[in-house]
């Protein structure tokens, strides 16, 4: 296991909390497709058609887009003819 940054363990008994690296944070989500932001936040929301069930969503601060996370990362290339 990698140590902790003094900066980050300082952080975290100050405000008595942990801090995690989210997937925005790191960088693997592709920006939106609609504003080409990366003000993005990944939240776990219910499913349209089974509110019982939960998944992990993006969504889009700027223009308020949102999807599953792997329908997020999805995109086609209309030049090429592919849907």
């Amino acid at each position: 296991m990698s140590e902790i940054p003094e900066t980050q363990r300082a952080f975290e008994q100050k405000y008595n909390c942990t801090m995690t690296i989210t997937r925005v944070e790191s960088g693997m989500l592709l920006h939106c497709p609609f504003c080409a932001q990366s003000n993005l936040v990944v939240q776990s929301l219910p499913m349209a058609l089974d509110e019982n069930q939960k998944k992990d969503h993006v969504l889009c601060n700027t223009c308020g887009a949102s999807a599953p996370t792997e329908s997020w990362q999805e995109r086609h290339s209309y030049d090429k003819g592919t849907l």
